[in-house]
C-alpha cells in the first residue's frame, strides 16, 4: 500500500457503516452483514488465492461492490448508471490488514450492528463467531 490509509470499515452507527478506500467513501446499510460478509470473502480469497469480492447495500441509493486482487482494487457503483473506479495502490492484502484491525477495534459495535441486540444470547454467539473468523483471517494472512 503506497497511501496512508489505515481504515477500511468505519465504526458502525445507527444502522450505517462508512466504507472507505482511497478517495471512495460510501455508507453501507445494516441490511447486509458488512463485517461478516467482508471476513468470509477475505478468508475465502486468501485460502483459495482468488479475488476478494463483497457487495454492499445502500437502501435505494445504489449498491456497490468491491473487488480486489493482488495488484489493485475495483469499485463498481450501481445506481442510475454503473461507475467503475480502479484504485491502483490498494490490494487485497492491504484490505485484509485494515479489515482485521477495523473489526477487532470495534467488535462490540459490529456485533450490535449485525445482531441488533447487544445483550442477547445471539449477540454473544455472534461475537464468538466474529472472533473465530478474525483468528482464521490472521492465520491466512501469515
Amino acid at each position: 500500500m503506497t497511501i496512508e490509509q489505515t481504515k477500511f470499515l468505519g465504526t458502525p452507527s445507527c444502522g450505517w457503516a462508512k466504507i472507505t478506500l482511497g478517495d471512495f467513501s460510501r455508507s453501507a446499510s445494516y441490511m447486509t452483514h458488512v463485517a461478516t460478509d467482508c471476513l468470509l470473502s477475505m478468508i475465502h480469497a486468501l485460502k483459495h488465492e482468488t479475488d476478494f469480492a463483497v457487495s454492499f447495500c445502500t437502501e435505494g441509493n445504489g449498491d456497490f461492490k468491491i473487488i480486489s486482487d493482488e495488484y489493485r482494487t475495483y469499485i463498481i457503483e450501481e445506481f442510475d448508471t454503473m461507475k467503475l473506479s480502479v484504485i491502483e495502490n490498494i490490494n487485497k492484502n492491504d484490505i485484509a490488514a485494515m479489515l482485521l484491525q477495523d473489526i477487532k477495534t470495534n467488535i462490540d459495535a459490529w456485533v450490535q450492528f449485525e445482531v441488533l441486540e447487544n445483550d442477547s444470547k445471539e449477540a454473544k454467539l455472534h461475537k464468538r463467531y466474529l472472533i473465530k473468523k478474525l483468528n482464521k483471517l490472521e492465520e491466512w494472512m501469515a
